[in-house]
């Protein structure tokens, strides 16, 4: 298989069915490694649910449904759509979203938690949760 190790990672688990796969490290301390696993997991996505943790950062795959995040008030967190994303709604953030639709841009980026949850639902696209591990 002409592929990269974290590729061949990736195959793996889908071969033999694992549903969760928690990663640590991916960020590859180079920017070329850390996009590329970016763009390797977003394309697993839809048949692995996956978390990423960096050293300062938590990063989650989100396909589209309801998720209830828990958080600390004030706790920043930026969503990044990498499909677009119709129907979003959030709640518990600095900026609620009510049912709208989020493209490729930076308009998901630099929010913030109100509480101590944060709601995301959406009926159709991919984004990616991203949000500091320590406050």
């Amino acid at each position: 298989m002409n592929a990269c190790d974290f590729e061949k990672a990736l195959s793996y688990c889908k071969e033999n069915a694992i549903s969760l796969l928690r990663i640590f490290g991916a960020d590859g301390e180079r920017i070329d490694h850390f996009l590329i696993n970016i763009i390797l997991m977003a394309r697993s996505a839809g048949e692995i649910d996956i978390e990423m943790f960096t050293a300062r950062e938590y990063l989650h795959f989100l396909l589209p449904g309801e998720y209830h995040i828990p958080g600390v008030k004030g706790q920043s967190f930026s969503l990044l759509a990498l499909k677009r994303t119709k129907g979003l709604t959030l709640r518990g953030a600095v900026y609620p979203l009510d049912n709208n639709t989020l493209g490729t841009g930076s308009r998901g980026l630099s929010n913030a938690f109100t509480g101590a949850e944060l709601l995301i639902r959406f009926e159709r696209g991919l984004l990616l949760f991203m949000t500091e591990l320590e406050i």
